[in-house]
């Protein structure tokens, strides 16, 4: 089972839901539940409630978006000191290198293009949460 850590976005109300929901996320951790490998067990509006959420969770992958509030790369650092086993996918409307390589830098093992299909999603969110091969 992938362990699912959806950040970078609000949700709803929760300790690890917070805000409310708008269409677009409740179409995405939908589209998500839909998988039954995935569980997502947080959502979350910025970089500290990220960090929050991975070290209380620990979840297998962590979902960041690029642009969230407090910065997409400093919730990668952040979330990978405190959660080390995490896998972190970006999350991002930018197609622009220099803010990939930042999140590969910060230690992003996947990037994942918003508007793009819910199964290219999925897709790295799985190739992201299978065993390293040496």
């Amino acid at each position: 089972v992938v362990g699912s850590a959806l950040v970078g976005q609000e949700f709803k109300d929760d300790k690890y839901f917070h805000g409310r929901p708008s269409a677009r996320v409740n179409s995405v951790v939908a589209s998500l539940a839909s998988d039954r490998a995935i569980i997502v067990t947080a959502c979350v509006g910025d970089a500290r409630q990220a960090v929050l959420a991975a070290r209380r969770l620990h979840p297998d992958i962590a979902l960041i978006d690029v642009s969230m509030p407090g910065g997409g790369v400093r919730a990668t650092r952040s979330v990978l000191q405190v959660s080390p086993l995490t896998k972190v996918v970006a999350f991002s409307g930018h197609d622009d290198q220099g803010v990939i390589d930042a999140m590969v830098a910060a230690g992003a093992v996947g990037y994942v293009r918003k508007g793009g299909s819910i199964v290219d999603l999925k897709s790295a969110i799985h190739r992201a949460a299978a065993p390293e091969r040496e």
